[in-house]
């Protein structure tokens, strides 16, 4: 799993201006891959905690660039908590969405 795209959505914007046809079909695309990867780390969670985690699924190119994540009180509270908590957040950790410097 690797995040959906490897720049900055700013990269992108040239690509948008070209024709409408064409930005709404990389905004759909850009969208349903990050709601495949947020859902894959969503699926990677359940299989070691028992509560749930909650992620806003981002509905538009704008929502991409804000996505929350609420991590439950009782995933920090459990016994083996950091044993276990950071599995379902390599991803995350290893691979910026958005890296914050320039090239």
């Amino acid at each position: 799993m690797s995040p959906p795209l490897k720049e900055p959505i700013d990269y992108y914007q040239s690509l948008m201006l070209v024709c409408n046809n064409l930005q709404i079909e990389a905004e759909c695309e850009f969208v349903r891959n990050m709601q495949l990867f947020l859902k894959g780390i969503m699926s990677k969670w359940k299989k070691t905690h028992a509560s749930p985690l909650r992620i806003t699924m981002p509905a538009t190119i704008a929502s991409i660039k804000r996505v929350t994540v609420s991590i439950p009180k009782s995933a920090l509270r459990a016994e083996n908590a950091f044993e276990r908590f950071p599995a379902a957040f390599i991803p995350l950790l290893l691979k910026p969405i958005f890296p914050y410097g320039g090239r």
